[in-house]
């Protein structure tokens, strides 16, 4: 079997020699599938803060943001079976550091299997074909280290491609280029899966608040609402050079991020793990409306997105309510399946206090200052028959007048739904 190289310095260097001065994006979508059961239910876009790029020509290591890249996308590495799912989609792209956008580089679909993939294939490949290289295993390692190389030179090339700017000065988090470029992102196609979001950066070239939780929270969801960010429901990742100078910074970043529809999972500098979030093995996504109020009735349009792991834990699943304005929040739990699409969920006894501004028994609920969503109420239950799902938002001590036994909702699955 072949030995395989995967990010080639020298290769690299000698393609920059006669590489142009811009970037294109860069295809790879061998791996891809279209439908059947091992296409995936997530995507992944990773973004590099164009502000920390090193030179792209140093011999030897790589830099710290080609080395953070490397681990999304090098699928003979036995780190991309945890951070990827297989046949996964993910796009590579630079946020300019001058704050008028993203350039994306790179877009293409992880040559890793499945395990139950390759025990099909295993079943099907013949002795001859393993003799003569043909098997399985040769196919994809050549596959795979296409891909990462494929990587590798777009990412260089795009790095390159960066307009100079001046070397950058202390500066708040929630005035940056880096959220000015992010605001700028015409966002994902959903149809590739639900969005999950790596950010590569350096936190500690920005200046974050401290005090107090209630303070920080208070401050990020202030500075997220005015960055005006949308960032789609996605679950988000930060992968930093060096530390945030403020203990506050994941209680900050976490409020500012959720007021930008994200929510933030990881905070970590070089090489640091991803918080164990499950790759999703399904997502539904329901619609229909809550009872707010029974005399006289009113009645809010509600949506939901549902998606668990192979062990029925969610993931990255959201439910929003509109009033003039849509108003969101993340929500975590598992689902107790007793047959085919009949489940019941167990929540965590949180949902719409991931707003709050400090944690403890007593909920922040009925804010009249923030009007959390679903009124900050804790529980949220509901159960799912086929394509009906029938639940109630409520709290033990915090409740609309006539409505103490909480906020009853109905809502229908939408085939091939999309939030």
């Amino acid at each position: 079997m072949r030995k395989t190289s995967l990010f080639l310095v020298g290769l690299v260097a000698g393609f920059l020699a006669s590489a142009p001065a811009f970037a294109d994006v860069t295809r790879n979508m061998t791996a891809c599938l279209q439908d059947g059961p091992y296409k995936p239910k997530r995507q992944t876009v990773v973004l590099v803060d164009g502000a920390i790029i090193e030179d792209s020509d140093t011999k030897g290591a790589l830099p710290f943001w080609r080395t953070e890249l490397a681990r999304f996308v090098n699928a003979q590495a036995s780190e991309a079976a945890v951070l990827m799912a297989p046949h996964e989609q993910v796009s590579l792209g630079m946020l300019k550091p001058d704050g008028s956008g993203v350039n994306i580089f790179f877009e293409g679909c992880l040559p890793l299997l499945a395990p139950k993939e390759i025990e099909e294939l295993r079943n099907t490949e013949t002795k001859l074909d393993w003799f003569l290289g043909n098997g399985w295993e040769d196919r994809n390692s050549e596959i795979a280290e296409d891909f990462a190389k494929s990587t590798a030179i777009s990412a260089v090339v795009a790095a390159r491609a960066l307009a100079a700017v001046a070397p950058m000065e202390s500066i708040r988090f929630a005035e940056s280029p880096l959220l000015a470029s992010l605001r700028n992102f015409a966002g994902v196609d959903l149809n590739a899966g639900i969005p999950r979001l790596v950010l590569i950066t350096d936190i500690s070239k920005y200046g974050m608040p401290d005090g107090t939780t209630e303070a920080l929270v208070t401050a990020g969801h202030i500075d997220g609402a005015k960055t005006g960010l949308h960032l789609g429901y996605s679950e988000l990742h930060l992968l930093s050079k060096g530390s945030p100078t403020s203990k506050g910074a994941f209680d900050y970043a976490s409020a500012l991020f959720l007021a930008s529809e994200a929510r933030l999972k990881t905070l970590a500098t070089a090489g640091g793990a991803l918080t164990n979030v499950g790759a999703p093995v399904d997502v539904r996504v329901f619609q229909g409306s809550i009872v707010m109020q029974s005399n006289p009735e009113i009645v809010l349009p509600i949506r939901m997105r549902v998606a668990w792991d192979l062990n029925n834990t969610l993931v990255n699943s959201w439910m929003e309510e509109t009033q003039g304005k849509i108003r969101y929040t993340p929500f975590s739990g598992s689902l107790s399946c007793t047959a085919d699409k009949q489940c019941e969920f167990i929540g965590d006894g949180l949902f719409a206090q991931v707003w709050a501004k400090k944690n403890g028994d007593e909920p922040e609920c009925l804010n009249l200052n923030e009007r959390l969503p679903f009124g900050g109420f804790r529980n949220l239950t509901f159960k799912i028959d086929e394509d009906t799902m029938k639940g109630s938002v409520a709290d033990q001590t915090c409740f609309f007048d006539g409505m103490d036994k909480g906020l009853p909702f109905e809502m229908r699955e939408v085939v091939d739904g999309r939030m």
